[in-house]
């Protein structure tokens, strides 16, 4: 219904530009990776220390620490949850399901 309000015109603005954002994504990914990979060769990975001093020390049987653990990695994931529906919604996947699948993240 909205496609039809559109000239076929302007529907091939959005879709260049659907490309070029895909290309601003990817060289922000691959000069991030770069950067991280060129400080750890330079400098080493300087919280090497901290993990160590962390296991050592036995605090994540803490169960305090546990949580904050468990939160931090469960936030990532329904980061990447999030972001995988964006995909589905962006693609031609039933939008009554992706819907759902939104209201359940």
């Amino acid at each position: 219904m909205l496609t039809e309000a559109f000239s076929e015109e302007e529907q091939g603005k959005n879709a260049s530009l659907h490309g070029v954002l895909n290309l601003l994504i990817l060289l922000l990914i691959i000069t991030s990776l770069k950067n991280i990979v060129v400080s750890c060769r330079d400098n080493g990975f300087t919280l090497r220390s901290v993990f160590s001093d962390f296991v050592q020390t036995g605090s994540y049987r803490n169960p305090t620490v546990q949580y904050t653990l468990a939160g931090t990695i469960f936030l990532s994931v329904f980061i990447i949850i999030s972001f995988w529906l964006e995909v589905l919604a962006t693609t031609r996947v039933n939008k009554t399901f992706v819907f759902v699948l939104i209201i359940l993240n």
